[in-house]
């Protein structure tokens, strides 16, 4: 709550991560603290419990994303796994935006990148062009700087050319 009201102050971008503790849920987290445009990031990490035993979304992440809370993937050392993040997406939960974890443990790893991250993704089943959107114009547009992250007319040109190679 404390940082829902440092947000408020300061006229910034609420972003969280989830640790569970006593008393500390992640379904109240998401549905009465976060407000709509705020950012749950990490939550394809092993201690967010998205999904319930028979591997369904829980239906509370699909009433948060309907509140309109925003999940990131802030893929870093150990925040990212596959046996999460596949039936989620599977299940049509694609994550909001796509972001890294750099930070001074994991800035050498090689998975933690941003175009392995992207790959991931492809490699999932997301469309090059929602892998694409989650990489900058929907970044741009979760920290309120719209004319980030596209090339339209008047708007900070920042380009990288990628190219698109499929194999086994």
């Amino acid at each position: 709550d404390r940082a829902v009201k440092a947000a408020e102050l300061s006229n910034s971008v609420l972003m969280v991560d989830f640790h569970p503790k006593p008393g500390r849920g992640y379904p109240e987290l998401i549905l009465n603290h976060m407000r709509p445009g705020d950012i749950h990031t990490h939550f394809y990490g092993r201690l967010t419990p998205q999904l319930d035993a028979q591997k369904k979304v829980q239906p509370y992440m699909w009433e948060a994303r309907k509140r309109g809370v925003l999940f990131d993937v802030g893929h870093g050392s150990g925040s990212f796994w596959f046996r999460i993040a596949v039936p989620v997406i599977e299940q049509g939960f694609l994550p909001d935006t796509i972001s890294t974890d750099i930070h001074k443990d994991s800035v050498m790893l090689p998975r933690a990148n941003m175009i392995t991250t992207m790959s991931k993704f492809l490699n999932i089943g997301m469309s090059l062009e929602q892998v694409i959107e989650r990489s900058t114009v929907n970044p741009a547009k979760a920290i309120r700087r719209p004319e980030l992250g596209t090339l339209g007319e008047g708007s900070t040109a920042d380009i990288a050319v990628l190219a698109l190679e499929k194999g086994s």
